[in-house]
């Protein structure tokens, strides 16, 4: 799947996602840390957990969203976490993990 495609289909998703863990506290936002303390272990083990397949899509614009593998996530993240807005999606666009640059991730199940 191209960018473009992966990223449109991901904006118009994110319209119609559950957001998990959605408390009043931090409306389904956990903090994950800004720069140099962003806790990568737990982002790492939150997408183990929450995605059951190997097929992943990364959408952060029209021309910088892919495919990738879930063995291979930690390294596309180390120069996009905590720098950019993205999501990581599975290869169904049916359960998303939702990041901000400002330190927060959020789970989500898309209907």
């Amino acid at each position: 799947m191209d960018s473009q495609l992966i990223y449109r289909i991901s904006n118009f998703k994110l319209n119609n996602t559950e957001w998990l863990n959605s408390t009043y506290e931090n409306g389904a936002c956990l903090y994950i840390g800004c720069d140099n303390e962003i806790n990568k272990q737990f982002v790492l083990d939150t997408i183990q957990q929450h995605f059951s397949k190997n097929n992943l899509y990364i959408s952060r614009t029209r021309h910088n969203s892919k495919s990738v593998f879930k063995n291979d996530i930690e390294n596309e993240l180390t120069t996009i976490l905590g720098v950019h807005d993205f999501s990581i999606w599975d290869n169904q666009f049916k359960k998303v993990i939702q990041f901000k640059k400002e330190g927060v991730m959020r789970c989500g199940i898309c209907r």
